[in-house]
């Protein structure tokens, strides 16, 4: 009996951590009112934090970053968004422009569409293989997709386009994986790290180490932000989690889940 809570605890934590790659914080989550505001696509209401609807939506960039929205471009206004084909159009470049997740353009259905996220070397189109709108990565070479890597980037104006993931190295001129060390202040919040063998991203925040002379970017952990650092430099995968700024702390969102499974282990246990 031992063996097995100790397997299916073991197995929850797994799940929870494996979550946290693809699940930002959504607004119910978030219980201090100047996170709430931070994140675009929620709205403090009087107590609680909730999604703004797409109506309450103005700026055309936070509409089509927004999963159930799309700008519809005839009518100036961001309107909710079911499927795809709502969006009347003629081009990639003017799905993109009135969705994130419906980018693309089938010119046999002649629709937009979502793409579906693969290994990098699945995909056979240039179109599909080059989309990174949906947080997936690749590059397309020799009429190939395969996955991507910094130093396939061969000047400091194609990798400053990659800023997240690359950073021009002066010394050697080429560009390379980001990571907090290699950043200068003015751009430490977060790096994203492409995980070639698992086929994911990963974010490491970063922070500014005022200790040093002069202050350095470096890797944090979530305890080393502040409330206004623990949206932003997390890349909304973490909140801060009490209602008052003087109290709490940085948490990933996932935490929370990790708590509701402990919570039914003690149950199976008793």
């Amino acid at each position: 009996m031992i063996y097995l809570i100790i397997t299916f605890s073991i197995l929850l934590y797994t799940t929870a951590i494996n979550l946290v790659q693809d699940k930002k914080c959504t607004c119910n989550q978030i219980v201090n009112q100047q996170a709430c505001q931070l994140n675009q696509n929620c709205l403090w209401n009087n107590t609680s934090c909730q999604n703004k609807s797409c109506s309450e939506i103005y700026y055309k960039s936070q509409c089509i970053n927004n999963l159930g929205c799309f700008f519809n471009n005839s009518a100036n206004s961001c309107q909710k968004l079911t499927n795809c084909n709502q969006i009347n159009t003629t081009s990639t470049s003017d799905c993109a422009s009135q969705s994130k997740y419906c980018g693309l353009y089938n010119t046999t259905s002649k629709e937009c569409y979502s793409l579906t996220i693969t290994a990098c070397s699945s995909y056979t189109v240039q179109q599909e293989c080059l989309y990174s709108n949906q947080d997936q990565l690749c590059y397309w070479t020799n009429s190939q997709c395969q996955d991507f890597n910094c130093q396939f980037l061969g000047n400091q104006s194609q990798c400053n386009l990659y800023s997240i993931y690359c950073t021009w190295d002066f010394n050697n001129t080429q560009c390379i994986a980001a990571t907090c060390d290699n950043k200068p202040t003015s751009e430490c919040t977060f790096v994203l790290q492409k995980q070639s063998s698992q086929n994911q991203t990963t974010l490491q925040p970063c922070f500014i180490d005022q200790s040093k002379k002069p202050a350095l970017c470096r890797d944090a952990t979530v305890s080393d932000l502040s409330p206004f650092e623990c949206t932003l430099n997390t890349f909304n995968y973490a909140t801060w989690n009490d209602e008052s700024l003087e109290t709490g702390s940085c948490q990933y969102c996932y935490a929370y889940l990790i708590n509701i499974l402990s919570l039914a282990l003690l149950i199976m246990i008793q």
